[in-house]
């Protein structure tokens, strides 16, 4: 069997180590891009010219803006040459934006040849640039101005201040693609920004899909050169793999691949062997039993009755009889019960002989079922009951005929014949299509659905985000995915191809099966977005089971320790990994791990943020004691597919109480409820303008509405900080509602959330805050009236019945009520408002209750508090003061007693934000903050200068009379006592920064603290500092402790979205169940 390998293109997010890759390249003849071998000279890596093969002109700008047109969509960004600053040659573009609201760019059409590969390649250096919006922008166009063939293509979109960094990525052009919109782009950002040496280059001119066996390469040594690359780099370490140089599909000694059939998911001597334990382990053998044997008796049975194959779309039904062939088949491979072996055969001859005959209609349907969607799985299902009644001597050579050319080659002709590239679909044709060619071992099939333009490689690179999430931003779409990308690396993995481990731009299919946990809450409710169902859960299922086989990764076997599952009704029974599972279970929690687990997602002290899907998860709680949860969506990318809704800066919330603020759920695609309310702004806790919904749904009830020629539905993230006891997110958009710009901050600090939402226009609009609650109405402080039934005729407020309003300028309260929990609704007054009480629509069309607060005006900021409680409110005021230039939310509440047998006391929490300039006089005593916003929490009237936690925004400094922390650089600051946690006689404090995380900047900080009576130099230098990391605290060198007029200074090097332990004792297990979130499934 030959070994299939395919050189990457060249993805870096920084300055590469050129003289490594071009060490890397010397232990392998894989054929490498010749374009990447004369780009770059040996000497230094420059560039040395334009290469003839370029489609574009004047790529280099050396010729000015020759052949490049201006676009300025807003603001006053600066679009130039800049013949001071190059890559090569003498000049440069230069885009300098002024004002986070500048968008800059020139653009070209180029005319590629649709259905060619091309390797697309930039040179960009940013300085100061903010957000990380810097970058080479493609638009596929299928007729100019027009619908769009794929996805944008960006390359770049970074900031801060970097060298000249070369961005490269190999994209199939889509068939019926006329050209292409090539923008250099900085997209709503500050800061300067120099692009150079674009090329746009066909695959041809720069490297083949080359095959290459391993028995014909070999590096000095005499390893396979395959195996020497992939010992060298190694997937996300090492310097090689910071170059960029990595082995697509890395390979297994040929030893560990199974030579007879079966071997698609199991092998017999696998089998052999789990049926030799199974003689000693009695749960083992009734696992086997019941898992397997008795399914394969059941078949047999069922069969008995005659196997009558159903009418062309009964999919479900076809489903069923896939399985049950697949049940005997497994049956007989346990048992070797030849009669489930005839059985099995039966079900294929059945289908062998009839599939032919179903007719195609359309062009995505298969032949049994109505979308090759489905033909997929009920593929993989009949090649792996071929696969394991291969030997068993039943099937006779015509049989054989039968079977493999009118049932199996036949499917993956129908399957192959609707290409869906990077959707969903193709990821489960990959997988159909995989089980045959992996079942013949036909080289030319493997090649295509490994490394094809439509591959499961191109899939990785293309079509996971960068933070794990598929890009079809929709959890029940991004694990439906993961099902069939799973199929088909275990498929895979047995022939030889490790495509566990293929790892491209620091992306992988490992990254999936994380980011799905990351994504939930830590009851397990996922945020539902996009087309996802109402009760989206995160849930141990089978291919879990095999990614903890597979990566060894003791997070998936506390998933399953969690949720134990994996019997007969799944694919993959939990037989096949359940003694990998036990090994790790023991050493297995299931908790949100602090630091990166992917390129652009990361967690610090239980909150999670997804910087590429755009979605923050902020996980509160009152000590270990969980408390509210909300997720808040941004849109960094808009709506880019239809699977997507009007949801920009729309949060969810949960708590103890499970839903309180719920998704609404996808419904069925025929309801038209689906399009008329489910798309709709409305639909969602947001704010919706003039009754309609966000770009580019509209008033619009189309359920596949997306963003359409330069227009982009996008948000942005602002601020994102936190610690265990207080997290602080801020997102904006101006790109949802004409002339509107909108922020939301949102503040979760158990028990209650903050929602502050900033609306903005030019002009008088109707601005509508929505909430939808899962619960019963209990109580509302305003008498009301009833409106007329519906609310509106369009943007889904004609589903709206049943509303009650009431009008006022002062704050006003609500309350709901399910299972002995509460949830209090306060809203701050202050400006003529309308409150509507009605019901919209819930799960599966039910009506659930939903709030809406209405102001008419031009500009507004809504500020409400939601609690969440079982008995009284801990919250006893809230009110909101405007003082100096600032607006101080005050809210007044009981806070648990410390230490046992105390009594509950009075604090105050205030968060604080600045209306213009910076400030620093706040209406609290003592408390200071140089920045955008600040939140204190646990202030004590009692004891001035206490407090539990504080947060910063955007700033370089915060502090309360005693206690200082200041930056070097503005940044998201985070710092909380933990004290209370340990011993009143010691101090530890937890502290973070998350300055633009993905810019990945260090920030010095320092925390200021009063010596106390007595301490000397003895108490100063017992100060050290601790990272938290996946395995507990690491000790951190660098901390710099001085004393200067009685007071303390602590300062170190920050990185962002580390948290980092100051303390003069050693924090232990209880201290690190403080800044973790475990997950209570």
């Amino acid at each position: 069997m030959r070994a299939i390998f395919k050189l990457p293109a060249i993805q870096a997010e920084r300055k590469r180590n050129w003289y490594l890759y071009m060490l890397v390249c010397s232990l392998t003849v894989v054929l490498l891009f010749a374009v990447a071998v004369s780009s770059f000279a040996a000497e230094d890596g420059e560039q040395s010219g334009e290469q003839s093969a370029n489609i574009l002109r004047n790529s280099g700008f050396e010729d000015g803006l020759t052949g490049w047109t201006p676009w300025i969509p807003r603001g006053q960004p600066e679009v130039t040459v800049d013949t001071t600053v190059s890559h090569s040659g003498q000049a440069s573009l230069r885009i300098t934006g002024y004002q986070n609201t500048d968008r800059g760019s020139v653009n070209q059409i180029a005319e590629p040849v649709a259905g060619k590969t091309y390797l697309f390649r930039v040179w960009i250096k940013t300085e100061n640039v903010k957000p990380n919006n810097a970058m080479l922008r493609i638009q596929f166009n299928l007729v100019k101005g027009g619908e769009k063939t794929r996805p944008h293509l960006y390359l770049g979109r970074i900031g801060g201040t970097q060298d000249w960094t070369l961005f490269e990525e190999v994209t199939l052009v889509p068939e019926g693609t006329t050209s292409l919109t090539v923008e250099p782009f900085l997209d709503s950002a500050r800061g300067i920004m120099w692009i150079d040496d674009i090329e746009i280059v066909p695959v041809e001119d720069s490297v083949g899909d080359k095959e290459m066996s391993t028995t014909q390469s070999t590096s000095a040594a005499g390893t396979p050169a395959a195996e020497a690359v992939s010992s060298a780099v190694s997937a996300g370490s090492g310097a090689a793999a910071e170059a960029g140089a990595e082995v697509i599909i890395p390979r297994l000694p040929e030893e560990a691949v199974a030579q007879e059939h079966p071997f698609l998911f199991i092998s017999a001597a696998e089998i052999e062997a789990l049926n030799k334990q199974a003689e000693t382990d009695a749960g083992l053998k009734i696992m086997i039993d019941n898992d397997i044997i008795i399914p394969g008796k059941m078949a047999v049975i069922n069969a008995a009755k005659g196997i009558t194959l159903p009418a062309k779309g009964k999919n479900s039904a076809h489903a069923e009889l896939a399985r049950q062939a697949r049940r005997a088949a497994l049956g007989y491979a346990f048992s070797g019960d030849e009669s489930m072996a005839k059985t099995a055969k039966e079900y294929l001859l059945a289908y062998a002989r009839s599939y032919k005959s179903y007719p195609l209609e359309i062009a995505y349907d298969g032949r049994v079922t109505t979308q090759t969607l489905n033909e997929s799985p009920w593929l993989i299902d009949l090649a792996w009951t071929y696969d394991l009644i291969w030997n068993s001597g039943v099937l006779s050579a015509a049989e054989r005929e039968e079977i493999e050319k009118n049932l199996l080659w036949e499917a993956v002709r129908v399957i192959d014949r609707y290409d869906k590239k990077l959707s969903n679909w193709q990821a489960w044709h990959n997988a159909a299509i995989g089980a045959v060619a992996f079942l013949f071992n036909d080289e030319r099939w493997i090649k295509e659905i490994l490394t094809g333009p439509q591959s499961f490689t191109t899939h990785i690179r293309e079509a996971v985000m960068a933070d794990g999430m598929w890009w079809e931003q929709s959890i029940g779409y991004h694990n439906y995915t993961l099902q069939a990308m799973t199929f088909l690396a275990e498929m895979a993995y047995r022939r030889g191809y490790d495509l566990y481990h293929y790892t491209s731009n620091g992306k992988s299919l490992k990254l999936m099966y994380d980011a799905a946990i990351y994504h939930a809450f830590s009851n397990g409710h996922q945020s539902v977005i996009g087309n996802a169902g109402y009760n989206s859960s995160l849930s141990f299922t089978w291919f879990y089971g095999l990614a903890a086989k597979r990566y060894g990764d003791p997070l998936y076997a506390a998933l399953w320790r969690k949720q134990p599952a994996g019997g007969s009704g799944a694919p993959i029974p939990l037989v096949f990994y359940i003694n990998e599972m036990k090994s790790l279970v023991d050493q297995s929690t299931l908790t949100t791990h602090p630091g990166y687990f992917a390129p652009a997602g990361y967690n610090t002290a239980g909150h999670t943020l997804l910087a590429d899907t755009g979605m923050v998860v902020m996980r509160g709680r009152s000590g270990t004691t969980p408390g509210p949860e909300v997720s808040l969506i941004y849109k960094p990318h808009g709506t880019s597919i239809g699977h997507q809704a009007a949801d920009n800066l729309t949060i969810i919330m949960e708590g103890k109480g499970g839903k309180w603020l719920p998704g609404p759920g996808s419904y069925d695609y025929d309801s038209s409820e689906q399009g008329t309310w489910y798309k709709q702004t409305i639909a969602r806790n947001g704010v919706v303008v003039d009754g309609i919904s966000q770009d580019p749904q509209g008033i619009s009830s189309g359920i596949y509405v997306t963003d359409g020629w330069g227009a982009s539905s996008s948000g942005s993230l602002v601020h994102f900080a936190g610690l265990s006891g207080a997290a602080l997110t801020t997102a904006k958009t101006n790109r949802v509602y004409q002339g509107v710009e909108m922020d939301r901050t949102v503040v979760v600090s158990a028990p209650y959330i903050i929602d502050r939402y900033k609306v903005v226009s030019t002009r008088e609009r109707q601005y509508d805050w929505v909430a939808h609650i899962d619960a019963l109405e209990k109580e509302f402080s305003l008498p009301e009236k009833p409106l007329p039934s519906p609310l509106g005729l369009q943007a889904g407020y004609q589903h709206i019945i049943d509303p009650k309003s009431a009008t006022t300028e002062e704050s006003w309260q609500a309350t709901w009520t399910k299972s002995g929990n509460y949830l209090t609704l306060t809203m701050l007054g202050g400006e003529q408002t309308e409150v509507i009480r009605a019901k919209g629509y819930g799960p599966s069309l039910a009506r659930q209750p939903m709030i809406i607060a209405r102001r008419q005006t031009d500009a507004t900021e809504f500020v409400a508090v939601l609690e969440e409680h079982t008995g009284a409110p801990a919250v006893r005021d809230v009110k909101l003061v405007e003082k100096a230039g600032t607006k101080s939310l005050i809210i007044d509440r009981m806070a648990s007693p410390k230490g046992s047998g105390g009594e509950e006391r009075p604090v105050q929490d205030c968060l604080i934000w600045s209306v213009g300039d910076q400030a620093s006089a706040l209406p609290v005593g003592g408390l200071r903050y140089q920045g955008q916003m600040a939140f204190f929490k646990g202030l004590e009237p009692e004891a001035p200068g206490k407090v539990e936690a504080m947060l910063l925004a955007a700033g370089t400094l915060v502090a309360v009379d005693g206690l200082t922390l200041t930056s070097d650089m503005a940044a998201d600051l985070a710092l909380e006592r933990l004290d209370a946690a340990v011993d009143a006689n010691v101090e530890m404090l937890a502290v973070s920064q998350s300055n633009a995380a993905l810019y990945k900047t260090a920030a010095t900080l320092t925390v200021e603290l009063p010596e106390q009576a007595g301490e000397g130099e003895q108490a100063t230098s017992s100060w050290q500092l601790w990272k938290l990391t996946a395995a507990g605290f690491e000790t951190e060198a660098g901390l710099t402790v001085t004393s200067t007029a009685g007071h303390r200074q602590l300062s170190f090097k920050a990185e962002p979205g580390v948290v980092y332990i100051l303390s003069t004792t050693v924090p232990d297990e209880n201290t690190r169940k403080r800044l973790v979130v475990d997950f209570r499934l």
